[in-house]
This record gives structure tokens, sequence and C-alpha cells, in this order.
């Protein structure tokens, strides 16, 4: 008569399962020799999660307020899955017979397993939604400073037109493989013009507003005269250079220069940086193709957390 082989009886330890479920709902469970249950848990804690990422990216309100709801849910199985964990290592103890999935490869092999789906949530967010940007230089200062990051929203044109005062993303005109940022300041059919250092549009002046001095004695760059500007319905600041000490007080201020009465032609936009006098942008590349907007920039993240007016 051949002999049965016994599987070998090892204690659940309610830390371990607690941790395993830390790590991934479900995995507790599957430790204490609750596969199935484990499973689902898996399978719910993944999905409510990539659903849930939404709620912390700048989305439109109804999208932001379904994915706070699978957020909340996901927390709650989180929590759920951990207390869960706890209780079943309590009543299990001793007496849990090894199956062949309690193995530290298995709990390993399904975490993996779960990764790929994670970061295919997150390259679809960066190749259709969202995608993050570094601003190494000040000429959208006062907006955005040097050495932040931004947000820029990819969906934002699917549901209506690029606006004068959005502030874009595109490839550079000169070197596609950069990409530049700056605001659009004129459509197609506008005339734009700059005469004595002041925008016009459709040969309006844009008005201006004091917000007074800007001071960095130690970055040239971000010093000036800060000011509001109001195109059409938008209305952002911008910086000006400081004038030199010889300058009559009553020329206007506005950046450096002249540029001649242009049409934007059709399916091209008009953009300038924010910090008016120390920019690269259309004065000196031409309008900018809106088929290459890539995203219109809605947030700072980092260093700080912005809204952009």
């Amino acid at each position: 008569m051949e002999a049965e082989a016994i599987a070998p009886n090892r204690p659940r330890r309610a830390l371990a399962a607690v941790l395993l479920s830390f790590a991934s709902p479900g995995l507790g469970q599957i430790y204490c020799g609750r596969f199935g249950k484990g499973i689902v848990l898996l399978f719910c804690g993944l999905v409510l999660g990539c659903l849930g990422q939404l709620a912390l990216l700048p989305v439109a309100a109804g999208l932001r307020a379904a994915a706070s709801v699978a957020l909340a849910a996901g927390t709650v199985l989180w929590i759920y899955a951990m207390a869960d964990a706890w209780r079943l290592a309590r009543k299990t103890g001793q007496s849990h017979a090894l199956r062949d999935y309690n193995r530290w490869y298995v709990y390993l092999l399904l975490a993996l397993l779960a990764l790929p789906i994670s970061v295919a949530g997150a390259l679809a967010v960066r190749a259709g939604i969202l995608q993050a940007f570094y601003i190494p230089t000040s000429s959208m200062y006062p907006t955005i400073r040097p050495g932040e990051r931004v947000l820029a929203d990819k969906l934002a044109y699917r549901s209506g037109p690029v606006r004068r005062g959005d502030v874009v993303v595109f490839p550079d005109p000169n070197d596609r493989s950069r990409k530049r940022i700056s605001r659009v300041v004129a459509l197609p059919g506008d005339t734009v013009e700059i005469r004595d250092g002041q925008l016009f549009i459709n040969g309006a002046k844009l008005e201006r507003t004091s917000r007074g001095p800007s001071q960095f004695p130690h970055d040239a760059t971000l010093s000036g005269e800060l000011f509001w500007e109001t195109n059409g319905a938008a209305r952002y600041a911008i910086l000006l250079a400081p004038l030199p000490a010889s300058t009559p007080a009553t020329r206007p201020r506005g950046a450096a220069g002249n540029f001649p009465a242009t049409t934007i032609p059709t399916g091209k936009c008009f953009v300038l940086g924010d910090n008016r006098d120390r920019c690269v942008d259309s004065r000196a590349y031409g309008p900018v193709a809106l088929a290459d907007i890539i995203g219109r920039v809605t947030h700072v993240y980092y260093p700080r957390w912005a809204k952009l007016p």
C-alpha cells in the first residue's frame, strides 16, 4: 500500500499577510490559502487604482468625479484587504496546509504580472491624455518659473478650439526633436503687430495694467516690470525688462523693437513668451501650425502646484 503524501503545515503570520496585502490587495489572502478571493481582490484593486489615478490629474470635472469615486473605493478595498488578511492569518494559525501556490516566487510573479498593466496605464495617460514637461528657461516667467515642471492637456483641443491666451506646447519649428512652450496671442485671420514695444491685435492696442517691479538681483532674466495684459477674454501676467536709466519715462514699455503688421495664415497661430524681452517666439520663427500643438498647459505640478490662468 502506497503512502499518501501529506502537505506540511506552516503557520500563517498576521504581519506577513498584512504586508503582502499592503503591497498589493489580494496577496495576503493568497498567502492564507484563499486563492480565488485573492485573485478577485488583486484584479479589483488594480482596476480601481488605475482609474483612481485620474482623480489626481487635471482632467474634466465629470471624469475627475468618477475617478474620485474609484479612488475612494480602491482605498476602502485596500484597507479591507489588509484587515481581512490579518483576520484570516489569525484564524488559520498553525493549521494551514501549504498549497502549491504558497511560494515566495508565486507572490512575486503575481505582483509583477500586475506591473505591466499599471505601466501601460501610465503610458496611455502620457500618450493620449497628459504629458509632463520640464521648463529650463525663464521665457514664460512670471507664469512659469525656470526649473518648474508642467502638465499639458492633450485632449484640450478635441472639444474646443485654440484660444487667445492659451499656453501651449509644440515642436520647435527649427528642431522638431525639441519642444517649446509659449502663449497664443493671435489666431488665424488676426493681424498682429508690435509697435514701440506695444502689442496690437487687429489694430487694437492690448490693455496693460502695472503690477509693480519684479526684482531678482542674482538673476537679471527675472527682473523687470510686471504687468497684467488683457487679450480678448484672457488676462495674464507678463514681464518687461527694465529700461535703461537714460530712457525717457514717457517711452512705451514692452518687447524691444517693432514687429510689422502681419496677418496670421489659415491653420496657424502667433505665440509670444510672457517674459517678452527674453524669449524666442513667433517673432523669430514665425506662426506655429495649429496641427503641431501637442496640448494646452494647464498646471504647474512641481515644485509647486498651481493652475495656470
